[in-house]
């Protein structure tokens, strides 16, 4: 008897706890996991699946029908195996190559020691973000947060800036940029000091329009 399915149902994302019931299906029954059934009740295969379809669905996550849960495993089991080999091939690889593609998980370990690691014909058609299991969630989110990139402070450039990119310097390879930095202070600086030198010299000339008998002593050296 199969489960009818809710439509609702269709995109809830199966459990670990059905992953684990069916592994452990592979694993207590050998003519299953080999698809091999001996003796003469043709249907031993149809209850088989009938009688875990309706485990599968009783344990909290979606409901399928036997046609359902056939699928979502046989899904499974090329995403495992395609995974298996693209580790297989890098391993085999000398020198940079690039983004190491994702560990196995332990049920894929798990459903590989039980099913075998060689691929099928069909095993190519599946990608690996075909199939999408709940228990890889915590480990996606994990790899996403180690994979943030950590920014550099941003460089000061004020003149009190440039003397604390410099202080903070732990070694300075590049000496041409040292040079650039300390000439850009010296610059300020020197726009600085003529700015007060103008500044003093029109503040003397205010003075003399205002007391003309009076001698004022103006020392250029100091704003020079």
């Amino acid at each position: 008897m199969t489960t009818p399915i809710k439509a609702h149902q269709r995109g809830i994302k199966t459990t670990r706890n059905q992953f684990e019931a069916y592994l452990n299906e592979l694993r207590v029954n050998k003519p299953f996991r080999e698809n091999k059934f001996e003796g003469s009740d043709p249907d031993i295969l149809r209850r088989t699946w009938d009688q875990l379809a309706a485990k599968l669905n009783a344990l909290g996550g979606p409901c399928k029908d036997v046609s359902g849960w056939k699928r979502v495993f046989t899904d499974w089991k090329s995403q495992a195996r395609g995974k298996a080999r693209k580790l297989k091939l890098v391993q085999a690889q000398t020198g940079n190559v690039g983004v190491p593609p994702k560990p196995l998980t332990d049920l894929e370990e798990q459903l590989l020691d039980l099913t075998g690691r060689e691929l099928n014909k069909d095993d190519d058609d599946i990608g690996e973000g075909d199939i999408v299991m709940e228990y890889n969630d915590v480990e996606a989110s994990q790899a996403s947060t180690s994979q943030k990139k950590i920014r550099p402070p941003k460089r000061k450039t004020s003149l009190l800036g440039c003397l604390e990119n410099l202080a903070n310097q732990s070694s300075i390879d590049d000496n041409n940029k040292m040079v650039e930095e300390l000439n850009k202070i010296a610059n300020e600086l020197k726009q600085k000091r003529k700015i007060q030198s103008k500044q003093l010299q029109i503040e003397l000339l205010k003075l003399k329009l205002k007391y003309p008998t009076h001698d004022f002593i103006f020392d250029s050296s100091e704003s020079e």
